[in-house]
């Protein structure tokens, strides 16, 4: 199996395979994937940690009602 084609443009390349048949194999280009930043995952925490903490306010008020 030799690889063809232009290699420094990794989006089509043709593989050659036993029997003389060959097949195109397109590459597709990976996606950037989101991320969050630092100051996004201070907020993220802060959301969560305000919410967990209205939730047990609200669950000892239930409680004592």
């Amino acid at each position: 199996m030799v690889p063809s084609g232009n290699f420094t443009d990794l989006t089509q390349i043709t593989i050659w395979i036993y029997h003389g048949a060959f097949d195109n194999i397109v590459l597709v280009p990976a996606l950037d994937i989101p991320t969050v930043s630092q100051w996004g995952l201070i907020v993220l925490v802060l959301l969560l940690v305000t919410a967990g903490t209205l939730l047990i306010i609200r669950r000892r008020q239930a409680k004592t009602a």
